[in-house]
């Protein structure tokens, strides 16, 4: 008798396999989904330690203790080879920052490449760092350093990792407010120098301010994963002259830069849900109580948001601290009791505000006043 020998699958047991399959890769890419988060957070804890690092080196060699000569800010501190925290991490060898940027931000380059490159001026340079100037000081520029007019020379200055994707603290770039003729803590006291420039803080963080601070350590951030700037490249001009001045293509239209340092004490206390519940602090007429941490984004495993706030919610940053060490801080609360996309205050039309909400997300992880209230004169950034 002839056996009944089938030469493949039946309907059902087709659609059996199938479904297996798919049972298996809804177990699996989940997995690989964390995985690759995973991945990307150790890579920016990674970048984000040897900032520590080079922040130890600068502040055991600096005469003064500081932990970095100021802001990567070209425009404000002066020519990026000699002010900046950039300058001091190439300087000590730790990591190259250009290369140890946070692979989970879609950004990749800082708004300074721009102002350094000339492919767009972000705001007017500070005539105390560039001789009365106030335009045209990137490399190249008729105003901007005149040792620096080649094209080999310009793409030196990407090649040693003039770039960087994580935001960092007012603390950390300019220490302390300084106060207005007022008696008010803004961001613009100089007014011969403009608004968050070196002149508005006491200089950047230091081991004075650190060892005369009430407040420990490890709840002082100095840097985090980066929030993008408002505006995405979107001229001709900006794409193209950023891209031949490095030498290859490293900003394409629609693409965002990321900010590179915070705004300074400018957020006000929420009266209407606030008042005196934040440690005794009253709104003073609508005057400014605490640091806006706009340059760090909880964007890490973030939702989109469905209502007011940021564009996306309930994430974390990687945030580096004082001591050296690098913590997640969750965005678990702020506007209207709700994840917004700030640590702490947030930013609205109106403004930066502290709500309740906002101020017990960050209580006891970081700290929004002044380190240390020292009276000292302004500056910072000098080359020691």
């Amino acid at each position: 008798m002839k056996a009944n020998i089938r030469d493949g699958f039946t309907l059902a047991e087709l659609l059996v396999v199938i479904a297996i399959i798919g049972i298996l890769l809804a177990l699996l890419l989940p997995v690989i989904a964390s995985a690759r988060r995973s991945a990307l957070a150790s890579s920016a804890n990674a970048a984000l330690n040897g900032y520590g690092r080079s922040q130890v080196a600068m502040q055991e060699n600096d005469r003064i203790g500081r932990l970095c000569s100021g802001a990567f800010d070209h425009q404000r501190d002066g020519d990026v080879r000699k002010f900046g925290f950039i300058r001091d991490t190439i300087k000590y060898k730790f990591i190259t920052p250009g290369k140890s940027l946070d692979a989970s931000n879609i950004s990749k380059v800082s708004e300074t490449v721009l102002d350094y490159t000339g492919g767009r001026t972000t705001i007017p340079a500070n005539p105390m760092r560039w001789s009365g100037k106030t335009s045209n000081v990137f490399f190249g520029g008729m105003n901007g350093p005149s040792d620096v007019d080649t094209a080999a020379e310009y793409m030196s200055l990407w090649d040693k990792g003039f770039n960087c994707n994580f935001g960092t603290t007012w603390h950390l770039v300019r220490g302390d407010v300084v106060p207005d003729n007022t008696g008010e803590l803004l961001n613009n006291a100089n007014k011969a120098e403009g608004v968050r420039c070196p002149g508005d803080g006491t200089g950047p963080l230091s081991e004075r301010d650190l060892s005369l601070s009430s407040v420990t350590r490890d709840q002082i951030l100095v840097m985090g994963t980066g929030r993008n700037t408002e505006l995405p490249i979107s001229d001709l001009n900006s794409k193209t002259t950023t891209n031949t001045f490095i030498g290859k293509e490293i900003v394409k239209f629609g693409e965002f830069t990321t900010r590179s340092f915070s705004e300074g004490m400018t957020a006000r206390v929420d009266a209407t849900t606030t008042g005196l519940r934040i440690q005794g602090w009253a709104n003073r007429n609508g005057a400014s109580e605490f640091h806006m941490f706009d340059a760090i984004d909880p964007l890490l495993e973030a939702r989109i948001s469905d209502s007011a706030g940021g564009s996306h919610v309930g994430g974390y940053a990687l945030c580096l601290f004082a001591d050296g060490s690098v913590r997640k801080i969750s965005d678990d609360g702020g506007y209207l009791g709700e994840p917004d996309g700030y640590l702490g205050a947030y930013s609205s039309q109106n403004g930066s505000t502290m709500s309740n909400s906002g101020w017990e997300e960050i209580r006891g992880q970081i700290w929004a006043r002044q380190v240390s209230r020292v009276g000292r004169s302004a500056g910072g950034g000098a080359i020691e």
